[in-house]
């Protein structure tokens, strides 16, 4: 969007359900969206919800340190991170993420499974329980019953906040 001398490019994150809720797929420029395109996410009704964010202007250097992840809530634990980049898979870190905190001008993108697939949420700002979160499960038939199923990869956008 231009207005007078300022351009301000946006950014959008698109929802398969409604409540920015379950799979997600984000486009970071004009030329990402097929404009004709309905298969956003096949064999599904659609996109019901979307977030839209600032994106940085090219010039502007991203502040801060990115996403971090801890194994357990309120940031306590081992973590891994911090991440200014995308991370396809966590590695030993899978399924672990408990909390997370955002520093600095990023938001995260958590996906339940690798390489960016599964259910997605998105983060602007610090969580300190993952556990209540949409993109996290509990498995009642795992062996002991209660396992938490929660983040195995994630993006991480700059943003202009």
């Amino acid at each position: 969007k231009t207005c007078g001398y300022f351009t301000q490019r946006y950014g959008a994150i698109l929802h398969e359900k409604e409540n920015y809720q379950w799979t997600c797929k984000e486009f970071l420029n004009d030329s990402a969206i097929n404009r004709g395109s309905t298969n956003i996410f096949p064999g599904s009704n659609g996109v019901s919800s979307i977030t839209v964010f600032l994106q940085p202007q090219p010039n502007e250097t991203p502040q801060g340190t990115g996403a971090t992840l801890y194994n357990d809530t309120e940031y306590q634990g081992t973590s891994t991170g911090p991440y200014a980049s995308n991370q396809s898979t966590l590695g030993d870190f899978s399924d672990k993420a408990r909390s997370i905190k955002i520093d600095g001008n990023y938001m995260a993108l958590l996906f339940r499974n690798a390489n960016y697939t599964g259910a997605c949420e998105v983060f602007r700002d610090d969580d300190p329980n993952l556990e209540n979160n949409n993109v996290t499960t509990k498995d009642w038939f795992s062996i002991p019953p209660g396992k938490i199923d929660t983040v195995s990869s994630l993006k991480v956008i700059s943003v202009r906040k």
